[in-house]
C-alpha cells in the first residue's frame, strides 16, 4: 500500500457517515461498479469506532444487493450532516 493510498483511506474514514454514502451513491450511479467496491471494501475494514460502516448500514442505502444508488434517499442524496460544533454564544 501506498503512502497515498493509506492518506486517502484515512480521509475517507474520518469523513461524516452521510459523506461516505454520497461518495459510494456517486461511484454507483456513475456505474464505476470497482471504485464502489474498493471503497466499501475500506469501510468493511475499519472498525466503526475508526470510521468504518457496517454491512447492515451500506445494505439499508443501497439495497440487500448494494446495487440500487436511490434504494434509500429515492433520488436523493444524503443529507450533509454537521461536522462542527456552533459556536457558544454570549
Amino acid at each position: 500500500m501506498t503512502d497515498a493510498d493509506t492518506s486517502f483511506q484515512s480521509w475517507f474514514l474520518n469523513c461524516n457517515r452521510n459523506h461516505k454514502l454520497n461518495v459510494l451513491r456517486d461511484a454507483l450511479i456513475q456505474k464505476e461498479r470497482g471504485v464502489f467496491m474498493g471503497l466499501v471494501d475500506i469501510l468493511l475494514e475499519a472498525p466503526i469506532h475508526k470510521g468504518g460502516l457496517s454491512t447492515s448500514t451500506l445494505q439499508q442505502a443501497f439495497g440487500p444487493d448494494l446495487s440500487n444508488p436511490n434504494f434509500h434517499t429515492h433520488g436523493e442524496r444524503f443529507p450533509m450532516e454537521r461536522t462542527q460544533r456552533p459556536s457558544p454564544q454570549d
